[in-house]
């Protein structure tokens, strides 16, 4: 079985399986993603790579941008229509063989960019038709930052941001604790360490203007 028909079978119900509480999760991701490198203007177009059943879509249109989503899966690009219903586009591909029909503002990649085997392939192909940034998450356990920005560089970049994001799949954490990780995620040189053994890193790359 390969990876398009693993997610064909899982496709309906998806975000509410794969998460303890999908509308914060994607939450949480959005304001992560949104909030790493250059801002993007009202009604910028967002391409959404690996959307898989485009939960983060709301998060997405809610702050008036225009959402194309994009996944190599048949089953979830159906439950992504749904649950866009006509408030933007979904397509199915891949991310060699993808490309939209003209650029993009941004492009986010979130728990998908470990599936690719060329990462520096990827991103310069993915750079040609996003004009602002690309955006993605990682396990900075598995794949240092500073793997990354050689890759990036590699790629045509010559900026990366990051931050560290403290939030887990599985739980939801009460409101308090929720704020103390938020604060603890701009806390510098320590949220870099926790980062590095746990968790994830947010990253943008972009190129000076």
């Amino acid at each position: 079985m390969d990876l398009s028909e693993k997610y064909d079978r899982v496709a309906e119900g998806f975000a509410d399986a794969e998460y303890a509480d999908a509308a914060y999760y994607n939450r949480r991701r959005a304001e992560a993603a949104f909030s790493l490198g250059p801002a993007l203007h009202a009604g910028a177009t967002v391409l959404d790579l690996g959307c898989g059943d485009a939960s983060l879509a709301e998060e997405v249109l809610a702050r008036g941008y225009r959402y194309i989503g994009v996944d190599p899966s048949g089953g979830m690009c159906e439950a992504a229509r749904r649950r866009v219903d006509g408030r933007g586009t979904i397509a199915q591909g891949d991310f060699l063989s993808y490309e939209p029909p003209e650029p993009v503002d941004a492009t986010i990649i979130l728990r998908a960019l470990y599936l690719v085997g060329d990462r520096v392939e990827v991103l310069r192909r993915i750079g040609g038709y996003t004009r602002t940034k690309i955006v993605f998450d990682l396990s900075a356990r598995q794949v240092p930052i500073a793997q990354i920005a050689e890759e990036a560089r590699l790629a045509g970049f010559d900026r990366l941001d990051t931050r560290p994001f403290f939030v887990s799949m599985r739980v939801v954490p009460p409101r308090p604790l929720d704020v103390a990780l938020q604060a603890l995620e701009h806390s510098g040189p320590l949220a870099r360490a926790i980062a590095s053994r746990r968790f994830r890193v947010f990253c943008a790359v972009h190129r000076r203007t």
